[in-house]
């Protein structure tokens, strides 16, 4: 687990279903679609740990996680800007990288064995290694997923089985 410094907006988890399959681009705010197991999407201070998906999970906002309005989608990776994308999400929350993070219970994270997506607005405001999502439990079985950025800038999906097996 490596802390994560910078906003986090619109993280959906959708199980049992490929969301995006072929070339796309993304239209934000995400919504609670067939088989969305968690929606955030920290759109005000008030909804920033709300649960947007029809589980309507609670999630713990521990050390304090700040709303930030000023959280946009960075759309530099799309040449050219869809025009679907001018207006961009407003708001996410704030992690300062030492003590602040959400949790949900495990059931918001479980995959199955079908296909599944993961996915969320972010904007890191350091250079260094970060875990952005994970269901990692800190339990011995070692059996998780997480999502990481590294500090030259490359995002990797994991998935560890419960005998260490990296995927």
């Amino acid at each position: 687990y490596y802390p994560f410094y910078g906003h986090i907006t619109n993280f959906r988890i959708v199980s049992g279903t490929a969301v995006y399959t072929a070339n796309f681009a993304p239209v934000p705010p995400l919504t609670a679609i067939t088989n969305t197991q968690l929606l955030l999407l920290a759109n005000s201070d008030l909804n920033k740990t709300a649960d947007s998906s029809v589980n309507n999970f609670t999630v713990t906002n521990t050390g304090g996680v700040l709303y930030s309005s000023t959280v946009v989608p960075t759309y530099l990776a799309i040449a050219p800007i869809p025009t679907n994308l001018i207006t961009p999400v407003q708001g996410g929350g704030s992690f300062n990288g030492t003590s602040q993070y959400l949790t949900a219970p495990i059931g918001a994270s479980t995959f199955g064995s079908g296909d599944f997506t993961a996915e969320c607005w972010f904007y890191k405001t350091s250079a260094t290694t970060c875990t952005l999502l994970s269901n990692a439990t800190g339990n011995a079985d070692n059996n998780y997923w997480s999502l990481s950025t590294y500090a030259d800038g490359h995002c990797q999906f994991t998935i560890r089985d419960a005998t260490s097996q990296l995927y």
